[in-house]
């Protein structure tokens, strides 16, 4: 699978399942385990090339649960995982400012 971004209700999220034995942990995460010795996702440059059909049963899967759940789970599979984070998210707005990472510009 390598890296992907998913998306489901809540939010994009970020995976990063690369390997076999990571492909093999995030298959029983999502509860998807019949895809472990699927033809078309053996190993990662088949995951690669089959990526569409791939991506459609992942989102499938994160569809049944919340996005903070997953990340959770994930975490505890060791599965490199997080949220994308939107700019307009308040709280993101206010670290930023505060840091000075963002400037207010007025245009005329």
């Amino acid at each position: 699978m390598g890296y992907q971004c998913a998306g489901h209700l809540e939010q994009l999220t970020n995976i990063a399942a690369a390997g076999d034995d990571m492909w093999k942990r995030l298959c029983k995460v999502l509860d998807i385990e019949q895809f472990i010795y699927d033809k078309d996702f053996l190993n990662d440059d088949l995951r690669t090339k089959n990526r569409i059909r791939l991506t459609k049963i992942i989102v499938e899967a994160l569809s049944k649960g919340s996005n903070n759940d997953w990340i959770s789970k994930l975490n505890k599979a060791s599965i490199p995982c997080g949220p994308i984070n939107n700019i307009q998210d308040d709280s993101l707005i206010k670290m930023s400012k505060e840091d000075n990472f963002v400037e207010d510009i007025i245009s005329n």
